[in-house]
């Protein structure tokens, strides 16, 4: 559920549009060095999303086609757990930690501490 408190969204004023295609026709820059242009010449903070939103609409910026696509995530689903399992170690100040990890539930079942003993040679 939505939280009824939140700050409610601002909208582009007339002025913040006209200044955005002004300073557009006077630097041709993207979105992202618009913003900086805009900060220092106009003295205004308008957001790079909000500038890029405003491009796309009249027409003055082209959506990346790369940046259209679905993500494809990579998810490791196992059937039972401990059919993977992680392992890692870490060496402080002469205590050896060892650990492992199961990948399905990211619980770590197992944990040893060590401590290095001097060897004897026979």
């Amino acid at each position: 559920m939505l939280d009824k408190k939140r700050r409610s969204k601002t909208h582009l004023s007339d002025e913040g549009k006209q200044i955005i295609e002004d300073a557009y026709k006077e630097s041709f820059l993207g979105a992202r060095l618009l913003r900086y242009h805009i900060q220092k010449h106009y003295k205004r903070n308008i957001s790079h999303n909000k500038i890029h939103q405003h491009l796309l609409e009249v027409e003055l910026a082209r959506p990346n086609q790369k940046k259209q696509k679905k993500r494809k995530r990579c998810r490791y689903e196992r059937k039972h757990s401990l059919s993977l399992v992680h392992a890692d170690w870490l060496d402080y100040e002469g205590t050896q930690v060892i650990a492992y990890e199961d990948d399905t539930s990211s619980k770590i079942h197992s944990i040893g501490e060590f401590t290095k003993q001097p060897q004897t040679t026979p």
